[in-house]
């Protein structure tokens, strides 16, 4: 299943367009019928599980792998055959690849000098510009071991930009560098992506927060599909199946047991003390520090564990009651994972089911 926000039908051609494309690998197929786009103007995060077939897209849009059927559209050209070099795309890698024996400086150029497209001249003029725009015209004659791992990012995407693609991507980029330098470098696309000095972005990773954090929209990826496609706000409040909704969230979301053919989940951050009309008590077996409070996992009498975010530290096995609003219950189908549309008398029905102190209040 694959859903996503709708599209306006009158703009213009979308930056990038994959329709259809499939790759296997031997019996393995890495990408399987992958509809996607990334519309002017956006950053898109390709966010999923290592192994779901991420950068295997992302190769394939670049041209650096060979699609077995479908089609790659760059602003609007069909660029399934054209040679990695013609397709107007950019590429970040994770390592940021600089060449250790020359400076920033001929790194940022080493593009231009590629493709033959500038003078002299011309190309320490917009290596200048693209330098100042990333904050690093002060690292112009440095060499990239005297570089710290976020300055060198910088500079890989200097690199890319330089010949100002059409679109770019970016495949984990931030993945080796800490996380306060992560959490800089994200402020930093996002900075650039506002003031237009960044191209229309397909981001990949694999990390949650970041693509949440950088993204107009995320796309979720599990074994070579695209499962939604959507706002991250969309994408937290009303995931499309139950691997979604697992995937995505910290902490993660509580599933409960199956119960008339159908998996309920709720948010621990969600769940209120004392509050909600679908509400249970459970006793406190285990907590630990999270994000300025606790993360409490109380188990009901009638055996279903929930975690739920609280102010401060639980007493163990004591009795807290719990609840939460009937449009913080998420209902899947059981067998497919889809979403169920929101019923208020079948969440009540469910509720009781599950035996959670009586139903709800």
């Amino acid at each position: 299943m694959v859903t996503t926000a709708p599209e306006d039908p009158s703009s213009a051609p979308a930056t990038l367009a994959v329709a259809g494309a499939g790759r296997r690998f031997g019996t393995v197929p890495a990408l399987d019928e992958v509809d996607l786009r990334v519309e002017q103007g956006e950053i898109l995060a390709l966010l999923g599980p290592s192994g779901c077939g991420k950068t295997t897209l992302l190769r394939s849009v670049a041209g650096l792998e060979r699609l077995d059927r479908g089609r790659v559209e760059v602003g609007g050209r069909d660029v399934t055959g054209w040679a990695p070099e013609d397709r107007g795309v950019a590429m970040v890698f994770q390592d940021a690849g600089l060449f250790p024996h020359v400076r920033v400086r001929t790194n940022i150029a080493l593009p231009l000098r590629a493709a033959r497209r500038a003078k002299r001249a011309y190309a320490e003029g917009v290596v200048e510009t693209i330098s100042a725009t990333l904050r690093i015209g002060h690292l112009l004659d440095r060499y990239p071991h005297e570089l710290s791992g976020g300055e060198r990012q910088r500079v890989g995407i200097a690199r890319a930009l330089v010949v100002r693609p059409a679109l770019l991507l970016m495949d984990e980029p931030f993945a080796a560098i800490d996380a306060d330098l992560r959490l800089e470098l994200r402020r930093e696309i996002r900075r650039l992506h506002r003031a237009a000095d960044l191209a229309d972005t397909l981001f990949v990773t694999h990390d949650q927060t970041e693509a949440l954090a950088i993204a107009d929209r995320v796309a979720v990826m599990f074994s070579g599909r695209i499962e939604q496609v959507d706002t991250p706000a969309r994408l937290l409040a009303q995931p499309a199946t139950v691997r979604v909704a697992r995937f995505l969230g910290v902490p993660r979301i509580n599933l409960l047991p199956e119960a008339k053919g159908q998996i309920v989940a709720v948010r621990p951050s969600d769940l209120r003390l004392d509050g909600g009309p679908f509400a249970t008590t459970g006793r406190v077996v285990d907590s630990e520090p999270f994000a300025g409070g606790w993360l409490a996992t109380l188990r009901t009498t009638s055996g279903i564990e929930l975690e739920v975010l609280v102010d401060r530290e639980p007493v163990p096995d004591s009795a807290l009651r719990c609840g939460c609003a009937p449009e913080a219950l998420h209902r899947f189908d059981a067998e497919s994972g889809a979403r169920r549309p929101a019923d208020l008398s079948a969440a009540r029905d469910l509720w009781r089911a599950l035996d959670l102190d009586g139903g709800p209040e």
